[in-house]
């Protein structure tokens, strides 16, 4: 009897039938078990080959790409220097050897300057009242594929020499508080102010500023970083280091001074050239039997021992002129440029030249340049030039524009110390 399709009665007990697998039920699971079989001997072998060609590669990358830190060593040319050693709430003397490592930071007083030497043949130097902190010094510690280095100017003036490259490749960051510049082998200033940072090259390129605001500058071209903002350039590496030398700003950043040993003064006035489209200074006095003085000064401090030129420039005219020459003493003139400035010996001294159109009396004109009566002149003077100013300004004091004498009457316009 059936009680179902897998259950028979037999002598009167119940007996279930077991189901046998057709042969195609069999060799259908025999491949599906040689598939499962050979896709993790597939997966073995393929994580075999990963292992093979992986390890091997990121050995071979640890040893071509592992970097360690390295050493700066210091020289102490003048002065004192002070060094914060990473981790270090105090500064210390420091003396010339000492080694420098990745988070010291080494900063310049008023009176001394430092060399930094760089382990891969790169030195930074640094004037008075500078500061500068070492963030990266390393290379491939079993390769020659790579050196990094990356240095932040705080303030003041740096020149950066960058070798040649001894590895494959060099990555030389200069960060400043006001942006950043990749530099390639040459010869670099960096000046850090206030508000702002310039960097100049002398040789070479660089590439300043940040991801996607990136200006490329080379050879004798400059570019400003202020924070916050794109950089500016390429600029020419000349710089005016007088301020306000148009008078396009009036008297900003000059300081007037009339005096006279009679009560009639002379007077000091900004006027329009409107034929040349440009303010002038105008100097009066129109009488005077005795000693008068109109004098405009413009305090300088700064250091130049590290500029290739310096030069004076300056528009003249002289209308009115009744003490002859250089007056009694060669020191009176309707117009004269003083520049005052300590040399390489630290000793004050400067440099003057004054302006005149007659002579009538035979009077003294040491330093003295005659031009004519009522014609606009140009004046240069070379400050770095042996043959024409002797010692060689360092540190520049300051610069006074000067009409002196009895009655006078003179003009000037475009004052400038061009710097580079």
């Amino acid at each position: 009897m059936a009680l179902g399709d897998n259950t028979v009665v037999v002598n009167n007990r119940v007996a279930s039938c077991v189901e046998i697998p057709s042969p195609e039920e069999e060799r259908a699971k025999g491949k599906q078990a040689m598939t499962v079989a050979w896709f993790f001997l597939w997966a073995a072998f393929g994580l075999f080959v990963i292992l093979a060609i992986s390890i091997p590669w990121a050995t071979l990358a640890y040893f071509n790409l592992h970097a360690s830190p390295r050493q700066a060593s210091l020289s102490v040319l003048s002065g004192t220097v002070l060094v914060r050693e990473r981790g270090a709430r105090v500064e210390l003397n420091a003396a010339s050897g000492k080694q420098i490592e990745e988070g010291d930071q080494v900063r310049t007083t008023s009176n001394s300057h430092a060399v930094l030497w760089l382990p891969e043949g790169s030195n930074l130097r640094l004037w008075p009242n500078s500061d500068v902190a070492v963030h990266r010094i390393r290379n491939t510690t079993y390769s020659d594929r790579l050196w990094e280095l990356q240095l932040q100017v705080n303030r003041g003036h740096a020149r950066l020499e960058v070798s040649l490259p001894l590895t494959q490749e060099r990555k030389f960051n200069i960060l400043t508080p006001h942006g950043s510049a990749q530099l390639g082998e040459g010869s670099y200033t960096i000046e850090v102010a206030a508000t702002e940072s310039d960097i100049i090259v002398r040789n070479g390129a660089a590439l300043v500023g940040d991801e996607g605001q990136v200006i490329k500058i080379a050879h004798l071209e400059r570019a400003t970083l202020r924070a916050g903002e794109p950089p500016e350039g390429p600029l020419p590496a000349v710089r005016n280091l007088i301020v306000n030398g148009n008078f396009d700003d009036g008297f900003d950043n000059w300081v007037v001074f009339e005096e006279a040993e009679e009560t009639n003064l002379g007077t000091t006035v900004i006027t329009r050239d409107v034929a040349r489209n440009r303010n002038v200074v105008l100097f009066s006095r129109p009488v005077g039997t005795r000693h008068g003085e109109n004098r405009l000064f413009q305090a300088i401090n700064r250091d130049v021992s590290d500029l290739q030129s310096l030069i004076l420039k300056l528009d003249y005219f002289i209308s009115e002129q009744t003490l002859s020459g250089g007056g009694w003493q060669g020191s009176e003139y309707p117009l004269q440029v003083r520049v005052k400035y300590r040399d390489v010996y630290d000793s004050e001294t400067g440099v003057t030249r004054g302006f005149f159109y007659q002579n009538a009396d035979n009077h003294p004109t040491p330093n003295g340049v005659e031009a004519p009566r009522n014609a606009w002149q140009t004046f240069s003077l070379d400050l770095f030039d042996p043959s024409l100013v002797q010692p060689r300004p360092n540190y520049l004091l300051s610069v006074e524009l000067v009409a002196s004498g009895w009655a006078y009457e003179s003009r000037l316009a475009q004052v400038r110390l061009e710097s580079e």
